[in-house]
C-alpha cells in the first residue's frame, strides 16, 4: 500500500495547482432516476480580447448539439455517470453483485466468467450490449462482464422480457481542448487496475478517444492469478447536423490461472488458508482474446431530436486457448454482422424495426464440429402512450440459424402511474430459444454435444410496483414467475440434453429512506423457488436462495465546501444454505445441480466505502469483507471457489484538461 500512498500524494500535489470546478450533485434517486448527460458537454469560457494583441481572432466554429441515442420499447434507466463516478467497479459483474434484485456466483478473482441471477433471469437468459456490441460469447452464449469498460459508462438501461436485456452507453465528449483521465486502484495480494485515457476534438465535428486499461487480481490462493488488458478506441464525426458516423474498437486480452476449483472437503470446516489450500488441477492456464469493431452511420430529424435510423457493420474475433491435464480447449471464431434500424414516432406513439444478419466462421476450432453458420434476426417494436398515466408496448423477435433452427419471442408491456407517487409495470413474454452452438456440436474428451436438442421454451410474467410513501421514504416489490420446458444441461453421461420441466418464482422487496445527507436502503431477494416440477432427472433445476441487503451512507460538504465526501457500509446476509451454480472449467459452462457437494453454508459480508471529490480528483476507498474471520472463516458464492478475505482497495480518478 506504500506505493498507493506515494502515488496519491504525487497526484494531490499536481492537482493543487488547478482551479476548482463546480461540484455536481451527488445524490441520485435510483427509483426515479433522471438522466442528464450534460456532464459530457464542456464548452470553453468566453475570452476577453486584448486590444493590443497582434493575434488574429480565432474563427468561430459551427456549434454541434450532442447526439442522443434512442433505445427500444420498455427500457428503463438504472444508472448514470453521476453516481458511478463515486464507486469502484473492477468488473461490471460486481455492479450486479451489489444490486438489490440479484444473486451472484462469482469465482473469487476479477477476470473470470462469473454468473448472476438478475430478478430470476439466469446466466443463459441475459443480453448485454456496450455501444451496440454484444458481449456474449458466440459459442457458449455466456455474457462476459469483463469486456465492459466500467470507467467510461455514461448511461445504463434495462428491460425485462424473454431475456434480461441491458444496453450500456459509453460517454461522449464534446470538447475543443484535450481531456485526459487517470484511474488507479490497488489492494493487497496481486489486485491492481491502471487505466489512462486521452480524448481530443480535432474540430467540433470530430472527436477521438483512446484508452489503455491494465488489470490484475489473485494471489490470495494458489493457481488463481489473473492478468489482462483492455484497449478502447472510440470516435465520432458529424457529416451534417443530422448525420453522424461513429465507431468503436474494443480489444480485451485476459490470461488466467485455472484451478478447476479447490479441494474443499467438508465445506463447513474449510479454513480458507492460502498456503494449505490445494487446487484440483495444477499448472493450467487459459488465454482469451476478444476484439470487437463497430462502425455505423446514423440519422436524426434535427439537432434536438434523438436518432431515428442507423446502419452499422461489426466484426468480432473470439479466441480461447486452454491446454490442461484433463483436455485441451481451443477455438477461434470470426463474426461479421450487418445491422440496421428505423424508428418513427410522434407525441403519443413510436414504432421501431431492427434487423441483423451475422456470419460466423470457426475453421480453427478443436472442440466443436461446426465450421460456419449464419444468424438472422428481426425485431419489431411498438409503444403507445395512452395517457400521461398509461403506457403500452409490444415487442417481438424472430431468429433463424443455418443449423436449421428457429426461435421467437413475443413480449407485452404495460405501465401505469396511479398518482405522482405510485408506479406499476407488468411484462408477459412467450419464447422459444435455440440451443447454443456449444450444446449442439461440442466434442471433447469428457463431454459431447447433442444435435437432437429441442428449443428451450417457456413463459415469463414479470411485475414491479414502486411507491413514494413520502418525500423521504419509498418502498417497492418485484416478482418474476416463469415456466421452463426443455432447459439445457449435462446429464450423468456427460451429454448435453433437455431437462425436466419446472416452474420458478423469484422476487424482491425493497425500500429506502433518503434525506439530504443520509441514505438507507434495505432489500430481501429470493430466487429459485420451485413452484412445480415434473418427475425425472432434476439436476437442471436451481435451488432456493434468500439474500438480505442493507446499505447505509452519509454524505456532505467538508472544509468550507472544498470537498464533497460520501461514506457508508453495504451488507449482504444469506440466512439459509443453498446449492450454488458451479462453473465447469473443462466445458466453459455454468451448471446447476441438486448435489450436496455444491451446497454452501449461510454467510454474512460487510463492505465499508469512502469516496471524496477533491478539486480535479476522486478518491475512492473500499474495505471489502471487513468482518472476515468474525464468526465465519470466509464464504463462498460459487461451489469450490472461495471468495477473497478482507482487503483494502484504494482508488484514484484524476482528470486533466488542456
Amino acid at each position: 500500500m506504500s506505493r498507493t500512498l506515494l502515488f496519491l500524494g504525487l497526484i494531490i500535489c499536481i492537482l493543487c495547482t488547478e482551479k476548482v470546478y463546480a461540484q455536481d450533485s451527488a445524490r441520485v434517486d435510483i427509483d426515479s432516476l433522471s438522466i442528464n448527460m450534460s456532464d459530457t458537454l464542456i464548452t470553453d469560457s468566453l475570452q476577453v480580447s486584448d486590444p493590443d494583441s497582434l493575434e488574429p481572432p480565432k474563427p468561430e466554429f459551427e456549434r454541434i448539439s450532442p447526439w442522443k441515442t434512442q433505445a427500444g420499447t420498455g427500457f428503463k434507466a438504472i444508472r448514470d455517470d453521476s453516481l458511478l463516478r463515486w464507486e469502484i467497479w473492477p468488473n461490471w459483474g460486481d455492479f450486479y453483485a451489489y444490486r438489490h434484485n440479484a444473486v451472484s456466483f462469482r469465482q473469487g478473482t476479477t477476470g473470470r466468467i462469473d454468473a448472476f441471477e438478475i430478478s430470476g433471469y439466469g446466466p443463459y437468459e441475459q443480453e448485454i450490449r456496450v455501444d451496440g456490441i454484444d458481449i456474449s460469447d458466440p459459442v457458449t452464449g455466456l455474457v462476459n462482464f469483463n469486456l465492459v469498460p466500467t470507467n467510461k459508462i455514461g448511461l445504463v438501461i434495462e428491460r425485462m422480457a424473454g431475456n434480461y436485456e441491458s444496453d450500456i452507453e459509453l460517454k461522449d465528449y464534446y470538447l475543443t481542448k484535450p481531456l485526459s483521465h487517470l484511474n488507479f486502484d490497488e489492494a493487497s495480494y496481486n489486485y491492481r487496475n491502471l487505466e489512462f485515457m486521452v480524448a481530443q476534438n480535432f474540430e467540433e465535428r470530430t472527436n477521438l478517444e483512446i484508452s489503455f486499461w491494465d488489470r490484475r487480481d489473485g494471489g490470495n490462493f494458489v493457481e488463481n492469478d489473473v492478468q489482462g488488458n483492455q484497449i478502447l478506441v472510440k470516435g465520432y464525426h458529424f457529416l451534417r447536423e443530422d448525420v453522424q458516423i461513429r465507431g468503436t474498437i474494443l480489444r480485451n486480452e485476459i490470461n488466467r490461472e485455472e484451478p478447476f476449483g479447490y479441494d474443499i472437503g467438508d465445506i463447513s470446516t474449510f479454513d480458507f488458508n492460502e498456503f494449505t489450500t490445494q487446487s484440483n488441477v495444477v499448472n493450467a492456464q487459459s488465454q482469451t482474446l476478444r476484439r470487437d469493431l463497430i462502425v455505423g452511420i446514423y440519422h436524426r430529424a434535427d439537432s434536438t431530436a434523438p436518432e431515428q435510423a442507423g446502419l452499422a457493420v461489426k466484426q468480432t474475433l473470439s479466441k480461447l486457448d486452454f491446454p490442461n491435464s484433463r483436455d485441451t480447449l481451443f477455438w477461434e471464431t470470426s463474426s461479421y454482422t450487418l445491422e440496421g434500424f428505423r424508428q418513427i414516432s410522434n407525441n403519443s406513439w413510436k414504432a421501431r424495426l431492427s434487423a441483423n444478419m451475422e456470419y460466423n466462421n470457426a475453421k480453427r476450432a478443436r472442440n466443436f464440429s461446426r465450421q460456419g453458420w449464419m444468424d438472422i434476426q428481426v425485431r419489431p417494436e411498438f409503444e403507445l402512450d395512452v395517457s400521461q398515466k398509461i403506457e403500452l408496448s409490444a415487442s417481438g423477435r424472430y431468429g433463424y440459424r443455418t443449423t436449421d433452427h428457429h426461435e421467437f419471442e413475443l413480449s407485452l408491456y404495460s405501465g401505469f402511474r396511479f398518482s405522482n407517487r405510485t408506479n406499476l409495470s407488468m411484462t408477459g413474454s412467450l419464447y422459444s430459444k435455440m440451443p447454443t452452438i456449444q450444446t449442439l456440436y461440442w466434442s471433447s474428451g469428457g463431454f459431447t454435444g447433442n444435435e437432437n436438442l429441442e428449443n428451450r421454451q417457456g413463459f415469463i410474467l414479470y411485475g414491479k410496483i414502486e411507491n413514494e410513501v413520502s418525500r423521504r421514504i419509498s418502498i417497492g416489490a418485484s416478482t418474476r414467475f416463469s415456466t421452463i420446458n426443455n432447459d439445457f444441461f449435462v446429464n450423468s453421461d456427460s451429454l448435453f440434453t433437455n431437462g425436466s420441466d419446472y416452474s420458478e418464482l423469484a422476487g424482491t422487496l425493497f425500500g429506502s429512506y433518503r434525506v439530504r445527507n443520509f441514505e438507507f436502503e434495505s432489500s430481501v431477494t429470493t430466487n429459485g423457488f420451485l413452484v412445480t416440477s415434473t418427475p425425472g432427472e432434476e439436476t437442471n433445476t436451481p435451488d432456493s436462495k434468500v439474500w438480505i441487503r442493507n446499505n447505509v451512507f452519509i454524505q456532505g460538504y467538508l472544509y468550507d465546501r472544498a470537498t464533497y465526501v460520501r461514506g457508508g457500509v453495504k451488507t449482504v446476509f444469506s440466512p439459509i444454505p443453498y446449492v450454488t451454480r458451479a462453473f465447469n472449467s473443462e466445458l466453459q459452462f455454468w451448471e446447476t445441480s441438486s448435489s450436496e457437494q455444491w451446497e454452501v453454508p449461510s454467510f454474512f459480508r460487510l463492505d465499508a466505502e469512502l469516496s471524496a471529490r477533491l478539486r480535479g480528483m476522486m478518491i475512492l476507498i473500499r474495505w471489502e469483507n471487513l468482518l472476515d474471520g468474525v464468526s465465519q472463516a470466509g464464504y463462498f458464492e460459487s461451489a469450490s471457489l472461495p471468495m477473497p478475505g478482507r482487503r483494502l482497495i484504494v482508488g484514484i480518478r484524476a482528470q486533466f484538461r488542456n
